[in-house]
């Protein structure tokens, strides 16, 4: 099956319709990246560098992080873009509820004021797909636009949802 979806290393990449736009971005490798050793040596299976088998954070593993931007100016006009239209940006993360405190302060270290913003967690319990038809109501938009690093999600959404603008994001 060919799947429909732009690959875009920018968020000036994201075509607006003229539409109130929902933009659902992911956030690990997409709007932030986490540049340390640990998480270069287990990159193959980063989820359990940061979750033990009961869902709870590891928390040892958050601390002394270098968290930097993927494309934060792209990021900012993004969010100018989709405000000017009457629209909102929210996250989705496959991170644990559990470390909520963490991921704000992750993009606070990038300069992002996370208060602005619904952050979902999906604790990697759920496809992100399954995850956006249950859980974020999609009504009062007129289109609706899915970023996010991992393939896989990409085609959770594009097999569980409305009809998406797909981005796979590749910084």
């Amino acid at each position: 099956m060919n799947i429909q979806f732009s690959t875009i290393s920018s968020f000036d990449s994201v075509q607006l319709n003229s539409g109130r736009p929902l933009v659902i971005c992911d956030i690990d490798e997409t709007v932030l990246y986490l540049d340390d050793d640990t998480y270069k040596k287990n990159q193959v299976s980063r989820f359990p560098l940061f979750y033990n088998k009961n869902g709870m954070s590891n928390c040892s593993s958050f601390q002394n992080r270098t968290i930097l931007p993927t494309d934060l100016a792209g990021f900012n006009r993004l969010e100018q873009r989709v405000r000017s239209l009457g629209g909102n940006i929210v996250f989705l993360t496959a991170r644990h509820a559990a470390t909520a405190s963490y991921a704000i302060a992750d993009f606070l270290k990038i300069g992002i004021d996370a208060s602005k913003y619904e952050i979902y967690y999906t604790g990697n319990e759920i496809s992100k797909g399954h995850f956006i038809k249950k859980y974020i109501d999609l009504s009062g938009y007129d289109d609706y636009y899915f970023i996010d690093d991992l393939l896989e999600n990409v085609r959770s959404v594009l097999h569980s949802c409305p009809p998406m603008n797909l981005y796979l994001f590749r910084r």
